[in-house]
């Protein structure tokens, strides 16, 4: 089978969803032909995608031009994006309309409208709830089948476009079980990634953006004096590093480590003793419509996690592999965190059953599913 994933998406990219997409190419690939197409765009990160992800270089990436003004957002307000987002789908349009592939994927709006429009049968994969603007609507009587990352999204689908179930399929993100599933001890990861060795570490990794939840974690972190506990936040922009780094200046107990190679984070996770999923429930990105990468990367490790309890995280886990907290109450947290170091043992338990469900949430699998929804 040919496969186009079509991801208007600046590649490789530090953001989550660049990972996402790799890795679905890559597990596509073990059996099809695939190309993936992004677009040209101003890229600070010169690093080869493929070893940026840790991916196997099975399929092919190819360019799409596109007016990127994203660079000089000052000067153009919005409009750089919607200059951008339009020009690509519109280069799309010429590259592909006459190019035959068993199936058109795209996690882009607009590249999904305008070859559905001209008859392509494009899958469109939907991460953020839809606007329902006319064009959205009008659009998504042309687009062939939807899938969405969670229920939440799919309910959306049906009750405000109405879109019929059977052309819906909720598939939430995955992980590569081989790249975190590392057999190196805990005192090994520490040394490698130059954490202390006498300490129990609280470790989030991921962006410090506010539906993120991180601050909450940070405000938990500075509560907790206890000399014995050091809480390390791995990655965040530039920006949000330093604004960090600010805010935890006055402590001796938390480090901000900023940005890291993604082949590092298996390291990271194996060399904790909690990990922490804060995401806000003030936010429906975060409450209602995400499907966190990071959760399932946690679950391979093995490690307690203590997660925000909303409705996006209690889709995959529940009580018998978290433990949950009150979200955006750092209080809470707090006492989340030393409950878990003082019931540390059953609380492993929690994580072994973490990592026993993490199977049926592998790339291929997720992969698999999808064709098998499109052939049907």
């Amino acid at each position: 089978m040919k496969i186009f994933y079509i991801a208007n998406v600046r590649m490789p990219t530090e953001k989550a969803h660049g990972g996402q997409i790799m890795k679905m190419c890559e597990a596509w690939a073990n059996v099809h032909q695939v190309i993936l197409w992004s677009p040209w765009r101003v890229n600070y990160i010169k690093k080869d995608p493929f070893d940026f992800y840790c991916v196997e270089k099975k399929f092919k990436i190819k360019k799409i031009f596109s007016l990127d003004f994203l660079p000089v957002q000052r000067l153009f307000g919005r409009s750089a994006f919607y200059f951008q987002n339009i020009s690509f789908a519109f280069f799309v349009f010429l590259r592909l309309l006459f190019v035959r592939a068993d199936l058109f994927f795209s996690r882009d709006f607009w590249s999904s409208f305008f070859l559905s429009l001209f008859g392509k049968k494009v899958v469109y994969e939907i991460h953020d709830s839809p606007s329902q603007h006319l064009i959205t609507k009008f659009a998504f009587r042309y687009i062939y089948k939807f899938v969405t990352t969670n229920k939440f999204k799919a309910r959306e689908l049906q009750e405000k476009f109405d879109i019929s179930k059977d052309k819906i399929l909720v598939a939430p993100n995955g992980v590569d079980i081989g790249l975190f599933n590392i057999s190196v001890s805990k005192e090994e990861c520490r040394k490698k990634m130059n954490l202390p060795l006498d300490k129990k570490i609280i470790l989030y990794t991921g962006h410090l953006y506010s539906w993120k939840g991180a601050d909450i974690f940070l405000k938990a972190a500075i509560n907790l004096k206890d000399d014995d506990i050091v809480s390390v936040f791995v990655g965040g922009t530039p920006e949000d590093f330093e604004r960090f780094k600010n805010n935890a200046k006055n402590t001796n107990n938390i480090l901000i480590l900023g940005h890291q190679e993604q082949s590092s984070i298996p390291y990271f996770l194996k060399a904790s003793d909690i990990l922490i999923l804060p995401n806000t429930a003030k936010e429906r990105i975060s409450r209602e419509e995400t499907s966190p990468l990071k959760l399932f990367e946690y679950m391979v490790s093995e490690k307690p996690i203590i997660a925000s309890n909303i409705p996006s995280i209690r889709e995959i886990v529940d009580e018998k592999e978290v433990v949950f907290f009150e979200p955006d109450n750092a209080e809470d947290l707090k006492n989340k965190i030393i409950f878990v170091l003082n019931n540390y043992e059953n609380c492993l338990k929690l994580a072994k059953n973490a990592k026993e469900k993490i199977a049926v949430y592998s790339w291929d699998k997720r992969t698999e599913k999808i064709l098998e929804f499109v052939e049907n």
